[in-house]
């Protein structure tokens, strides 16, 4: 839900809940440090929405620089 809220497309949100909860996975007994892994979750799919935001933003700016 969080991620789809910020990008606004059903695939790439899918797609970033899916490499949160593999990151998660791999963290292994890591979690066990965290007394939320709930809230682990969100700030982790919060920040990759974020970092998608702005891979998207520089991808616009590459194109509109190739116009000129």
């Amino acid at each position: 839900m969080i991620a789809f809220r910020i990008l606004r497309n059903q695939q790439e949100a899918e797609d970033i809940v899916q490499e949160v909860f593999m990151k998660m996975w791999k963290m292994g007994n890591k979690l066990d440090v965290y007394n939320d892994p709930g809230a682990l979750a969100a700030t982790m799919t919060r920040n990759s929405c974020i970092d998608m935001l702005r891979k998207w933003k520089h991808i616009d700016n590459a194109k509109e620089d190739q116009r000129y």
